[in-house]
C-alpha cells in the first residue's frame, strides 16, 4: 500500500513517514503542494493521503478537490493544528475519513490508517488454540493469556501488521530496537524463543530475505 503524506513540519513528517514505514507501507512524503501534484502527475499509484490543512504554498483543503478529480474515491486523512468546528466541517465534506487533531499520538494515526485499509481486527487466530488480541496486545493460548517480554510483543505485534508479508531483518530489529544496533543474534534469540511459546510453523524464515506470519 502507497502512502501520500503531505506535511510541512519536518519533524511530524519524518516521524509519520518512519513509523507508518515500520507498519510496511510505502510512504512518499511531501511539503508543499506543488511537490506532491509532480508526484501524482509522475505516478497515480497512491492509496492513502495523509493531508495537513495549513501548508506553505495553499490550503489542504483545497488540494482535496483535485485529488477527487484525479482519483475515484480517494482516502484521506487530513491532520491539522486548526481545531475549529467549521475546519473540521469543511474537512468533512471535501471528502476526507477522518481528522486528527495535533498533536497526536503516532500510534493513533497508525490505528485510523490500519482501520482504512481493512487490516486492523481485534482479534487474530495464528493457529487453532492460539489468539493475538491486537488491541490489548495480548496473547491467549488455550484460552490463558501467554507472559511475552516487551521484545517477544514487538516482533509479534510487526508480523501480524504485515500478515502475508515478508518483513526484512533489518526492518525488525529498526522496529524492535528502535534503532538502537542489536547484537548479530540477537533478533534469532528473540524468533527463537517467541517459537517456544507459540510453537513452530507460525513464524516463517524466507531464506535471504526475512521472517513471516501467513495464516493460510
Amino acid at each position: 500500500m502507497k502512502i501520500l503524506l503531505l506535511e510541512d513540519e519536518p519533524g511530524i513528517s519524518m516521524a509519520i513517514e518512519r513509523y507508518l514505514k515500520k507498519q510496511g507501507f510505502e510512504v512518499r512524503a511531501f511539503s508543499k503542494i506543488m511537490e506532491a501534484l509532480e508526484a501524482i502527475d509522475e505516478n497515480r499509484d497512491f492509496n492513502l493521503f495523509i493531508v495537513d490543512v495549513m501548508l506553505p504554498d495553499g490550503n489542504g483543503i483545497a488540494f482535496l478537490e483535485t485529488i477527487k478529480t484525479l482519483f475515484f474515491a480517494p482516502k484521506i486523512i487530513m491532520i491539522s493544528a486548526d481545531s475549529r468546528i467549521q475546519t473540521i466541517e469543511k474537512a468533512f465534506l471535501g471528502g476526507c475519513e477522518d481528522y486528527l487533531k495535533k498533536p497526536f499520538d503516532i500510534q493513533e494515526l497508525g490505528l485510523k490508517v490500519n482501520k482504512i485499509f481493512g487490516r486492523l481486527t481485534q482479534e487474530i487466530s495464528l493457529k487453532e488454540g492460539i489468539v493475538y488480541e491486537r488491541v490489548k496486545r495480548a496473547l491467549y493460548i488455550q484460552g490463558e493469556e501467554c507472559h511475552l517480554s516487551r521484545k517477544e510483543m514487538m516482533l509479534l505485534d510487526i508480523l501480524i501488521q504485515n500478515l502475508g508479508r515478508v518483513v526484512t531483518k533489518e526492518a525488525l530489529e529498526d522496529g524492535i530496537w528502535e534503532g538502537n544496533m542489536p547484537s548479530d543474534d540477537a533478533l534469532r534469540t528473540t524468533i527463537k524463543r517467541l517459537r517456544q511459546k507459540i510453537g513452530e510453523g507460525i513464524i516463517r524464515n524466507v531464506a535471504g530475505v526475512g521472517y513471516q506470519i501467513s495464516l493460510d
